[in-house]
């Protein structure tokens, strides 16, 4: 197979990703929403979403895979060690055309750069509520570390 053929399969690749990853930016903003307001009906469906949204993951990682196993075939190099910026600029250099993927590199670029932000916010905003959950825990006496079992439904403290 040609260079050619192979980055317009990139261009197609880099597409397709770009489209989940801001299929997946909409469903973390969802999710962030659910948490903060508490419904549950809706966590239960955003998390549903979320779940769905990683269905095309593996086939798509599968095919980038072996679109730079490939390329690195095709310039004698680890394919490990090439990234789009770096296809792009070793194909250019070769006089290829490169700006319409230089085009979808930078705009996965940035929803990937979303995602990451939105799926950080969650981790700290679950955090919070792990937090909130384990004091409630520990206040009701049902906390399941040892010392809040021993001292479970004790309302004074007569060793002290």
């Amino acid at each position: 197979m040609n260079l050619d053929t192979l980055l317009i399969q990139l261009q197609s690749w880099a597409q397709e990703e770009t489209v989940a990853q801001r299929r997946l930016s909409g469903v973390l903003e969802a999710l962030e929403r659910a948490v903060r307001t508490g419904g549950s009906e809706e966590l239960l469906r955003t998390g549903l979403a979320l779940e769905e949204s990683f269905t095309g993951n593996v086939g798509r990682e599968v095919r980038r895979v072996d679109l730079m196993g490939r390329l690195g075939r095709h310039w004698g190099i680890a394919p490990a060690t090439l990234s789009l910026t770096s296809v792009i600029a070793r194909a250019s250099a070769e006089g290829r055309p490169t700006s319409a993927l230089e085009k979808l590199r930078d705009e996965l670029r940035v929803v990937v750069l979303d995602v990451t932000r939105r799926a950080k916010l969650l981790n700290v905003v679950a955090a919070q509520h792990r937090g909130v959950l384990a004091d409630l825990m520990n206040i009701l006496g049902t906390s399941s570390d040892d010392e809040s079992a021993r001292t479970a439904g004790v309302l004074v403290d007569a060793e002290g």
